[in-house]
Order: structure tokens, then C-alpha cells, then sequence
């Protein structure tokens, strides 16, 4: 027999299992566990410091270099970039994945306390800030006239 003949002659049956199936179905999507926006911990730290008046050249040999230097010198660390304009300094640090980011976070840190000294006297003290993505806008709505 095959399995059509057998729920044409038994619908009783076809029916209950039928049911079976739809109610064991509700029942586990009651116990799954769904998380529709996941707590992830991207492994990148910013590292932001002012110079103000100061061009571009002069912020990125006398502030970003020192924070490059600074920076390489941390474990974990995948890759740097940097980015100097006037009157500022940023330094993206990436990590490698699995890095637990509070430990990196405070390492950076003392690493950036130790060049303190060597960076100019007008320069702000860097500033250093956790990617997180649910900081980033979903869109941008520009109206032009």
C-alpha cells in the first residue's frame, strides 16, 4: 500500500496524526530559544585624539605615530589603521576574534598612558571607544533642495 491509499482509507487516523504533528510543532516553537538581535562584541577599538590648528602632516607625525607605535605593542592585535585630518587623530585598532574586548580595552589603555608624555602639549588625551554596531544609524534620510 502506499502511503496516499493509506490516508484516503484512514482519515480518522491521517487526521489525529496530522494533529499530532501540529501540536508537538507549537509546542516546541513554545521552548525554542530566539534571540532577534544577538549580543555580538565586534573585536575593534577606536582610539580618538584632538590636536587642535594643527595640519594634517604634523597630526599624523607628531600624534599618530606615537598612538601607532603605542597601539602595536598590544596583544591580539590583527590589524591598525589610522586616519589623520586637521586637527585630528584616529586609530582603529582590529583584534583578532575571541579577544575579550574589556581586557584589550584596559591594556590599550596602559599602553596609552605610558606615551602620555611624548605626545604634544595641545594634543586632547586619546579617547578609546568599543565598536558597537547597535550604535550605528539603519539608514540616513537626506533631503536636498
Amino acid at each position: 500500500m502506499k502511503i496516499s491509499e493509506i490516508a484516503v482509507n484512514r482519515p480518522v487516523t491521517t487526521v489525529v496524526i496530522f494533529i499530532a504533528i501540529v501540536v508537538l510543532g507549537i509546542y516546541s516553537l513554545g521552548r525554542l530559544a530566539i534571540d532577534l538581535i544577538p549580543d555580538i562584541s565586534f573585536p575593534v577599538i577606536y582610539v580618538f585624539s584632538e590636536y587642535p590648528g594643527v595640519a594634517p602632516q604634523e597630526v599624523e607625525e607628531n600624534l599618530t605615530k606615537v598612538l601607532e607605535n603605542a597601539v602595536a605593542a598590544a596583544s591580539n592585535v590583527k590589524k591598525i589603521r589610522s586616519e589623520s585630518q586637521e586637527g585630528a587623530s584616529q586609530v582603529i585598532i582590529e583584534y583578532e576574534w575571541g579577544t575579550d574586548m574589556s581586557e584589550a580595552a584596559a591594556e590599550l589603555r596602559e599602553k596609552l598612558d605610558v606615551v602620555r608624555d611624548f605626545l604634544p602639549d595641545d594634543a586632547s588625551q586619546p579617547l578609546i571607544f568599543k565598536f558597537d554596531p547597535s550604535q550605528i544609524p539603519v539608514m540616513i534620510l537626506v533631503v536636498e533642495g
